[in-house]
């Protein structure tokens, strides 16, 4: 049996986020709030707007971090101070998301008071599941999600293009999940046919419409992944592990034709994803080549930065999943190594 749970209450309309903030805080008649943040959103736009919407009475305090932050260990020192907070509202960067998650769990672990957590996403949209499984999809969900296209409007074209290939990606490997979960198979393919839509537009249009696919398309790549993280996704974290500067879409861009091509896949859903993906019958994993080939992205993990040392753990740690072995993962990773 699965269960089958989305508990977020989601905001999701154009300029929405200060009243949607100020509203939700006003529910919960909370007065003592954390903002946690990227330390290059410390004077944004962003962080302005947060600001515009909390409550008068309320006090804050700002947890910042940088790119070489300890999440864990800077998690565990709030959780151990005397007074906790009603509501943590983590915006900004989906690192930024995943942190106010961190930072939920050890305060509802030390003192078993669980605050409200909400996510803001911007560009780069919200965060995988836990890759420790600390926590299951459904506990680690915000409490609130508040998606505001006019959020992104000033991203560039290399940071858009990121965020809709990611996307893409996820929604592939939720839709191909053998978790039976079909409204999550729904939210995938409306997300995959957002993101082709937007890969098409990005660099030749701009606007809210743009920007309203980008950002719904990142909801429903994450909202699908109820059904779990896919191989792609699994060996691309494992190797940032050793490239932490690399871009993650495109490392999971180069990793994904591979492991459609040896994955155990359903045929009916494999007869469905092309159908959606090209009007050109051809397999799932050539279609999938060459629409990701044509996104101006680096073409070989070694461009990329990935340390040639990274594929063997990437290769171990999707041995046994969706049918796929240690050697199969790894000639995967070496045939994009070097575009050998």
């Amino acid at each position: 049996m699965t269960l089958i749970t989305y508990p977020s209450r989601v905001h999701f309309a154009d300029g929405v986020l200060e009243e949607a903030l100020y509203s939700e805080l006003e529910r919960i008649q909370g007065s003592s709030f954390l903002l946690v943040f990227h330390k290059d959103e410390t004077d944004s736009e962003l962080m302005d707007r947060v600001l515009g919407g909390l409550p008068s009475r309320t006090t804050q305090e700002h947890v910042l971090f940088g790119d070489t932050t300890n999440l864990r260990e800077q998690a565990f020192e709030i959780a151990e101070t005397p007074v906790q907070p009603g509501a943590i509202i983590a915006f900004g960067s989906s690192k930024a998301i995943e942190f106010g998650r961190k930072i939920r769990y050890t305060i509802d672990r030390a003192s078993g008071m669980r605050p409200v957590l909400f996510g803001i996403p911007a560009i780069d949209g919200l965060p995988d599941p836990c890759h420790r499984k600390i926590e299951s999809k459904q506990a680690g969900l915000p409490s609130v999600i508040i998606c505001d296209p006019t959020v992104i409007m000033g991203a560039g074209e290399g940071e858009s293009r990121e965020a809709a290939m990611m996307s893409l990606i996820r929604c592939v490997e939720a839709y191909l999940s053998a978790t039976y979960n079909p409204p999550a198979d729904g939210i995938a393919l409306d997300g995959l046919s957002r993101c082709l839509t937007s890969l098409h537009k990005i660099g030749e249009k701009v606007g809210l419409d743009l920007c309203r696919d980008v950002m719904a398309a990142g909801l429903n790549a994450f909202l699908s992944q109820e059904k779990g993280v896919g191989p792609a996704q699994t060996m691309t974290q494992s190797m940032m592990t050793e490239a932490p500067n690399a871009q993650r879409a495109a490392i999971a861009r180069l990793v994904l034709p591979g492991v459609l091509r040896n994955r155990a896949i359903d045929d009916q859903k494999a007869d469905v994803l092309g159908k959606v993906l090209s009007d050109v019958k051809e397999p799932l994993a050539e279609v999938t080549r060459r629409i990701l080939s044509n996104v101006q992205m680096p073409r070989t993990l070694a461009d990329i930065g990935v340390p040639h040392k990274a594929l063997d753990p990437a290769a171990e740690s999707v041995a046994g999943q969706s049918g796929l072995t240690f050697l199969q993962a790894r000639a995967v990773l070496e045939e994009v190594y070097e575009g050998a």
